[in-house]
C-alpha cells in the first residue's frame, strides 16, 4: 500500500542527502586542494631560497660551483628518523652535492628540460610517502665577483636541484579532515531524519484528522462537517467537496426517510381496514357455515395483509430507528428467558416444518442491556433460522457465558448460502433466491437484528461454519458469572 508519509520521507530524505554529499564532497575536494597548495607552496619556497644560495669561483683556470646551504649543517638535512633530502646535478647529470641523509642514495633524477619548480609524490628513500619539488637554476657569480668567460645563456652554468620530504603532516591533516566530515555527515543525517520525519508527521498532521473525523462518522448522523480554518490551503478545497458530498448524502436519506415513512403510515389504515374485514367476514361465515372455497379465499386475504402489516410494521421500525437515537433502557437481564420467550412464539411453525430444536442454556445468563429490544434481536433471529431451515431440519441454539460476557449462537440448517453471501445478508430485502422463493418473507429481519445491535452495542456474526450450516452469533458484554446448567431438548414439544 502506497503511503504519503513514506514517499515524502523518502524523497526528502534522498534528495537532501544527495545535495548534501555533494556539497560536502565539494567542500572535502576544496579543502584538500588548499592543504596540499600550502604544503606545496612551503616546499616551492624552500627550494626556491635554496636554490638561490649559489656562487661560482675560477680557481687555477678551473669553474667551480659553490653551495652555500652545502658549507653548513642544516639539522633536517642530517641523518635522524623523519630526515628530509635534496640533491644537484649538472647537465650531464653528474651529482655536484646532495644532502648527508641521502647517504649512499639518491633521489629520482627528473628530465632535465623540466621548467621548474615541478612538484609531485614520490617514495622517499627510507620507504616514506613524500613530495618532491624540482628546479633548474643557473649559477650566478657574486655582485663584483666578474668570472672570464662566463655566459648566462650556456647550459654548463646551470644546475638541477630536488628537493623532497615527508607528506606525512598532509596525510594526517586529510586524514583528519576526513574523519571530521565523516562524523559532521553521520551527525547531520541523523538530524536530518529526525527533522524530516518529524516535519512530514506534523505536514500530515490535519490528513490524519481528517481521516478520524471521517471514521467516526455514523449513517445515522450526518450532521458532521468538517472544520477548514485550521487546515492547509491544500486540503481546504478537498473538505468543502467533502461537506457538499454530506450535504447531498444526508439530503439524498432524509428523503428516503420521509418516503418510507409517509408510504408506511398511508399503508397502515387500508391494511387494517382489510385485516379487520377479513376477520369479521370470517367469524360471520364460520357461525353461519358459509361457502368453505370463501372461507379459504378471506384465509388467504388475511395471510396477506398480516404479511403486509409485518412488513409496514418493520419500515417504519427501521425509519424511526434511523431518525432518532433511540432511548436504551439497560438492566440486569436473563438471556436464558429472553431465548425462552423468542422462540417459543413460532410453535406453530416448528410443528408444521416438523423442525428439531435444540437448546443448550445455562441456569442463568445474566446481562446488562435493554430487554425489550435483546428481544427484538432473539425474535427476528429464531424468525429466520424457523422459516428458511428447509422441512425436518435441524435449528440449535447455545447459550453460553464467560468472563467477558455472554455468547448466543444459532445454527441452522441452509440449502444453497455461499461465502459471498455473508457480505449481503444484514441488507434491507436482500433474499437468496433459491433459498427464499418459496416464503413471502419482507426480507428485514437481519436488518432489524443489525440496527438494533448496533443500539445496544451488541457484536452479531454471520457465518458457515460447515457445509450446509448457517450460523448468528450474538455476543453481550456481561455484568455476572452464571452457574453453567445444560439443557438439551425439543422445547416445542414441552408445552
Amino acid at each position: 500500500m502506497k503511503s504519503i508519509r513514506h514517499h515524502l520521507s523518502v524523497t526528502l530524505l534522498a534528495a537532501l542527502f544527495i545535495l548534501f554529499s555533494f556539497a560536502a564532497t565539494g567542500l572535502y575536494l576544496f579543502t584538500k586542494k588548499t592543504l596540499i597548495q600550502q604544503f606545496d607552496d612551503s616546499l616551492e619556497k624552500k627550494i626556491t631560497g635554496l636554490s638561490g644560495m649559489t656562487d661560482i669561483e675560477e680557481v687555477d683556470g678551473q669553474m667551480r660551483f659553490e653551495f652555500e646551504f652545502a658549507e653548513f649543517p642544516i639539522p633536517e638535512f642530517q641523518p635522524s628518523d623523519r630526515p628530509e633530502y635534496y640533491e644537484v646535478w649538472n647537465q650531464d647529470g653528474r651529482v655536484l652535492v646532495k644532502s648527508a641523509s641521502l647517504g649512499s642514495d639518491d633521489l629520482p633524477r627528473p628530465d632535465w628540460n623540466l621548467n621548474g619548480p615541478h612538484i609531485e609524490d614520490l617514495i622517499l628513500p627510507d620507504g616514506r610517502r613524500g613530495r618532491g619539488a624540482v628546479i633548474r637554476n643557473l649559477v650566478r657569480p657574486e655582485p663584483g665577483n666578474e668570472v672570464r668567460g662566463y655566459d648566462a645563456g650556456n647550459p654548463k652554468y646551470q644546475f638541477q636541484m630536488a628537493l623532497a620530504q615527508s607528506r606525512e603532516s598532509l596525510d594526517q591533516s586529510l586524514m583528519a579532515l576526513l574523519l571530521g566530515f565523516s562524523i559532521t555527515g553521520v551527525i547531520l543525517s541523523s538530524g536530518l531524519i529526525l527533522v524530516v520525519v518529524s516535519g512530514v508527521g506534523i505536514g500530515l498532521n490535519p490528513l490524519e484528522r481528517i481521516a478520524r473525523e471521517t471514521a467516526d462518522m455514523d449513517v445515522s448522523d450526518l450532521t458532521h462537517r468538517f472544520e477548514t480554518e485550521s487546515l492547509p490551503a491544500e486540503l481546504i478545497p478537498v473538505c468543502q467537496r467533502l461537506n457538499g458530498l454530506l450535504d447531498r448524502v444526508k439530503s439524498a436519506l432524509d428523503r428516503e426517510k420521509r418516503f418510507s415513512r409517509d408510504v408506511s403510515h398511508e399503508l397502515r389504515t387500508p391494511i387494517a381496514e382489510l385485516k379487520t374485514i377479513s376477520e369479521v367476514t370470517l367469524r360471520r361465515l364460520e357461525k353461519e357455515h358459509g361457502d368453505e372455497k370463501i372461507q379459504e379465499c378471506l384465509m388467504d386475504v388475511l395471510d396477506i395483509a398480516q404479511q403486509m402489516e409485518t412488513l409496514v410494521t418493520a419500515l417504519l421500525t427501521i425509519v424511526r430507528e434511523g431518525e432518532t437515537s433511540a432511548q436504551v433502557s439497560n438492566q440486569e437481564t436473563d438471556l436464558v428467558d429472553l431465548v425462552d420467550k423468542a422462540h417459543r412464539s413460532f410453535s406453530e411453525i416448528v410443528t408444521e416444518k416438523h423442525l428439531n430444536v435444540s437448546l443448550t442454556t445455562p441456569e442463568n445468563a445474566v446481562v446488562s442491556t435493554d430487554s425489550n429490544i435483546a428481544l427484538a434481536i432473539l425474535r427476528n433471529l429464531f424468525s429466520n433460522a424457523f422459516y428458511y431451515t428447509p422441512p425436518e431440519g435441524s435449528v440449535e441454539c447455545v447459550v453460553e457465558m464467560n468472563g467477558r460476557g455472554a455468547e448466543i449462537r444459532l445454527t441452522n440448517n441452509t440449502a444453497d448460502l455461499e461465502p459471498s453471501d455473508l457480505d449481503q445478508i444484514f441488507e434491507p430485502f436482500w433474499r437468496k433466491d433459491a433459498a427464499r422463493s418459496e416464503e413471502d418473507r419482507h426480507g428485514l429481519g437481519l436488518s432489524l437484528v443489525q440496527r438494533f445491535s448496533e443500539l445496544l452495542n451488541v457484536k452479531v456474526e454471520a457465518s458457515l461454519p460447515e457445509e450446509g450450516k448457517f450460523q448468528m452469533k450474538v455476543r453481550f458484554a456481561g455484568d455476572s458469572e452464571s452457574e453453567s446448567k445444560t439443557r438439551n431438548s425439543n422445547p416445542m414439544t414441552d408445552s
